[in-house]
This record gives structure tokens, C-alpha cells and sequence, in this order.
């Protein structure tokens, strides 16, 4: 189970196995973790051939300080007829030893380049700053004429609503950790109290809220595809009405809907968030 804590996974080896596979064998306890690609992206499951139909790929965007090893445990309640791709940003798993990006810009093209050439059908999910993150992405294909089917955010404001006065990254360690427990609803103790995890854990997560920070909101033209807003019931970093702001971002259809849990409800719900993302797009 997906603890309610903060989930970070401080992992800095390859991760090479595959989710499908776990799947496959009904096994529960073997290793299960994403293929290693190059570039950004990272297949998490493969769609099952059974389905017989083309491919749907889900773009999945993690939260700040997450990659590809998050969804692991999650993608293991994934339809099996969805490509699920987890957007790894430089600075963590395996790509640790990278440089992390410099502006949401930058990592945007990066993802949009990749995620352009897939083929078949693309829907964009994004855990909250991999929520801005999905957007950008969405607008930059939206101009190279390859629409995705739809953009999934989660756990994010809309872009308009971002407060510049709630910025974190600038804090010392201290209260940096403080002020992560307090929005976000906590770090783990297993990593709060171990010098080591926190000395991997504290850059990755800061330099991604540094992006954040450094966001500033320019109005857009409408999406030409629906948005689905996904809130957190008892999420204190993005309510249900801060959430309402994405209906401006969309000429289609536009959906808010409410999952019981925090901010992380993403990974605690991910079957039934994709499971949604079939119906609806």
C-alpha cells in the first residue's frame, strides 16, 4: 500500500525490470520496476495484446522529487490495455547523475520531442507539478499539430492561481522539511531521520519546486481537448475550487472531480484514475 506520507523513492541504481511481467506471472513479490529507456521517457507496463486494438499511451508526469520508480507498485491496478510511460526527469534514478533541468521550459520540449513520436493515441497525466509540467507539454504538441486525446491534472492549481508568495526551494534544510510536512502531509521518518536518504532526497525535491517557483503564467489559447481535474479530498496544497481554474484552460469539455486522500491520492487511486481516462477520452 502506498503509505499516506510523503513517497519518495531515493533510488539512484537502474531500474530495469518490468511491470507487465509482474503481472504476468500473478506474482506479488517479485521485482517489478520500469524498463530503462533511453532519453526521458520510461515504459511502465506495455498494453496486453489481448485487447486488440491500437495503442493507448498514457504520458504519466510525477509528482516533484518522483520518477519512474513510483509507479511501480501502483501500475500493478493498471488496465492491461494502456502503454503507460513515466516521464523521468535528469537528477534522480537513473538518471541521477544528470544535471537537473534549469525551467519547466527545458524539460517541456524534452517531453514533448519524445512523447511526439510515439504511435497511436496520447493522454497526458500529470501529480501535481508533473500537472504544470503535463500542460506545457500539452500546448507545445498542441502547436506541432499532434494533439493528445486529452489532459489529465492532478493535485495542481490552475496555472492563473499559482501564488508566487508560497515559494519553498529558498528555505534552509530545516525548514524546508518543515514546510514539505506541512503542505504536502509529511516525509517519512524512515527518511527525515536518515542523513544519507535526505542527502539524496532534499536537492532532487528542491530543485523541482525551484521550477515551480520560477513559473510565471502567460495566457494561452483554450486547449482543443478535454480536461479532466482530479482533487485530493483532504489535500492542503490543491483544493477542489483551486483546481475549478483549469475549466478556462480547455474549449472542449472539462470535468473536476473529487478522490478521497491527500496529495499523493494519485498513486493510492491509480487504476481508477486510468481506468477513468479509458472511459472518458
Amino acid at each position: 500500500d502506498v503509505p499516506a506520507a510523503f513517497p519518495m523513492e531515493i533510488s539512484v541504481n537502474p531500474i530495469e525490470t518490468h511491470c507487465q511481467a509482474d503481472k504476468a506471472s500473478g506474482g506479488e513479490d517479485s521485482a517489478s520496476t520500469a524498463v530503462r529507456d533511453p532519453g526521458i521517457l520510461r515504459s511502465i507496463q506495455r498494453a496486453s495484446p489481448e485487447t486488440g486494438r491500437d495503442a493507448i499511451h498514457i504520458a504519466w508526469f510525477p509528482h516533484a522529487g518522483a520518477g519512474a520508480a513510483s509507479l511501480v507498485r501502483p501500475c500493478r491496478e493498471a488496465p492491461r490495455g494502456l502503454d503507460i510511460h513515466a516521464v523521468q526527469l535528469p537528477g534522480r534514478e537513473d538518471r541521477f547523475h544528470e544535471p537537473p533541468v534549469s525551467s519547466l521550459g527545458e524539460a517541456t520540449r524534452e517531453a514533448a520531442e519524445e512523447i511526439a513520436a510515439l504511435s497511436g493515441s496520447i493522454i497526458l497525466a500529470g501529480h501535481s507539478l508533473g500537472g504544470l509540467l503535463a500542460y506545457g507539454v500539452a500546448l507545445e504538441l498542441t502547436q506541432r499539430g499532434v494533439p493528445p486525446l486529452g489532459l489529465i491534472v492532478m493535485a495542481m492549481s490552475s496555472p492563473d492561481r499559482l501564488a508566487a508568495d508560497e515559494s519553498l526551494s529558498h528555505l534552509d534544510d530545516a525548514a524546508f522539511v518543515e514546510s514539505l510536512d506541512s503542505r504536502y502531509g509529511g516525509i517519512p521518518d524512515t527518511v527525515r531521520d536518515n542523513p544519507e536518504a535526505l542527502a539524496v532526497f532534499l536537492p532532487v525535491v528542491r530543485n523541482d519546486l525551484a521550477l515551480l517557483d520560477g513559473y510565471r503564467y502567460e495566457t494561452q489559447p483554450a486547449l482543443p481537448f478535454p480536461i479532466c481535474a482530479l482533487a485530493g479530498s483532504s489535500d492542503r496544497a490543491a483544493d477542489r475550487i483551486s483546481m475549478s481554474g483549469w475549466r478556462k484552460m480547455t474549449s472542449k469539455g472539462f470535468t473536476l472531480r473529487v478522490f478521497s486522500g491527500n496529495h499523493f491520492f494519485p498513486l493510492q487511486h491509480f487504476g481508477r484514475v486510468l481506468e477513468m481516462a479509458e472511459r472518458k477520452f
